[in-house]
């Protein structure tokens, strides 16, 4: 079972690949480091803050699954859509 311990907010000091979408986190971008326990072991991943903000809202036994990164993608675009409209909409509303 895994134990989340802490979030830290960092800036990349080398190119990588986020943990959740595995598209690139350019050296210098800055990504949310994840530290946790999982099977008595201590591990860290890095995502970027978008991916981080999704993360939080998956299930608890997404993790334990084969993860598909095309369907990441596709829920992290629907996202950015939803997101987008809201803005637009709370940006109409002050008209």
């Amino acid at each position: 079972m895994y134990e989340h311990l802490r979030d830290e907010c960092r800036k990349s000091s080398k190119f990588r690949l986020c943990d959740l979408c595995s598209l690139p986190i350019a050296k210098g971008e800055k990504y949310v480091c994840r530290t946790g326990a999982f099977e008595g072991r201590i591990k860290t991943t890095g995502f970027h803050t978008e991916c981080h903000r999704m993360a939080d809202t998956l299930p608890a036994d997404f993790w334990e699954n084969e993860i598909d990164y095309n369907e990441i993608r596709i829920m992290l675009a629907k996202r950015r859509i939803v997101e987008q409209q809201a803005e637009n909409k709370e940006g109409n509303n002050g008209n």
